[in-house]
Formats: structure tokens, sequence, C-alpha cells
């Protein structure tokens, strides 16, 4: 699904200020207030927009920030992320190929990195795993680059396929939702009302 100008405009500048006005970024995308309220909230319930929040500077808190690539068994790699992201210090938690997670820790002392490392040390699944210290940050959770116009991979909420081209839309319950055709549109809307019959019963 590509992304239009508007669109684009929208994410470019609440990267830029998350707190940014309706009316402001109205007048810098020489549209309507109504019309950016509309694709913001259209945004976010596609997903692409996952929330709005403060960046820390974690070096003026005094944290220690570590980076791990840890190296995992496939078959417990789902049951490792799930254990890795209940661990109040993990900042961030990717998986790269090959069956290995890298994760970004901050903790506010050394040793408590120490008490992380014999954590992850009795993890079941895991085979192996290095870690760095950050001595240093240059650009700490910057912005996703965005030029011109940007596509988006978008599934089907109903048979879960990737969508290609532009996307059917539905309006349940005020929510906007996504399907890839016709008549996945008809059964999900079918669906959704059973669901709900059902949970008013």
């Amino acid at each position: 699904m590509e992304l239009n100008d508007i669109e684009v405009g929208i994410l470019k500048a609440l990267q830029e200020d998350s707190r940014r006005s309706m009316r402001s970024l109205a007048e810098e995308l020489n549209v309507s207030t109504p019309t950016i309220s509309t694709k913001i909230k259209e945004l976010e319930d596609m997903g692409l927009i996952r929330g709005y929040g403060a960046r820390l500077n974690v070096d003026m808190m005094g944290l220690h920030t570590f980076v791990l690539n840890i190296d995992a068994r496939p078959d417990k790699l789902e049951s490792i992320s799930k254990n890795i992201l209940n661990m109040p210090e993990v900042r961030t938690l990717y998986e790269l190929d090959g069956g290995s997670l890298m994760a970004v820790f901050s903790v506010d002392q050394l040793r408590e990195m120490d008490r992380t490392l014999k954590e992850l040390k009795g993890m079941e699944g895991i085979v192996g795993f290095g870690s760095s210290r950050v001595t240093g940050t240059f650009r700490d959770c910057g912005p996703v680059f965005l030029e011109g116009r940007a596509s988006l991979d978008l599934d089907c909420y109903y048979c879960k396929a990737h969508i290609e081209g532009k996307p059917v839309k539905m309006e349940l319950d005020g929510r906007k939702h996504y399907l890839c055709c016709e008549t996945c549109a008809k059964e999900y809307g079918e669906k959704y009302r059973e669901l709900k019959e059902r949970s008013n019963i």
C-alpha cells in the first residue's frame, strides 16, 4: 500500500515532535484540520503509529547501556523473546537472521548487568551471547527515514494475506479495518457482527 504525500508529511512531522497540534500540521501540509485528524486516526488503526511518548536521555540519567547479541535455538526463540521482554531493564529487542536476537539493556548500576547476564545464561534455549557496553550515544531512537512516497506492508484483517495495492476499508464501531478484497470484507463484517451480538447476550 502506497502512502500519499499528506500521510508521509504527517509521519515526518510527528517523529520530529509528537506534540504538534492538528492545526499546525494542517497549516504546514496545506489541508484542513479534519483531514489531518482523519489521517492520523487511520494510521493509528493500521498499526503504523504505535503510540506517542517522551524519548529520555539515558546518559543524563547515569544509566549504563549494553547491547547483547543472543544466539538461540529456533524452537525456543518465541519463549526466550517473551522472557526477555518481561525483564524491566530491556529497552529494545530485535529478531535477526539465523535465529538470533539483539537486545538493548539499560541498568542503574553495573552489578545489575551481572545479574541480568546470569539470568540470561539460565534461560532454556540460549546457546550463547556476546555483550558490549555502550560508551557514547550519537543518536537514540531516531526517526524512520521517509523520502517522497513510502509504501506500507499491510495484511488483511480477515485472511491475513499480504494486501497488494489499495485495501478495502471498513469502518466498524468507529475504527477502520483493512481487507484485501470485497469477499474478505463481507465475511469479516459478518463475523464481526456475529461476535458482537454474542458478546451482548
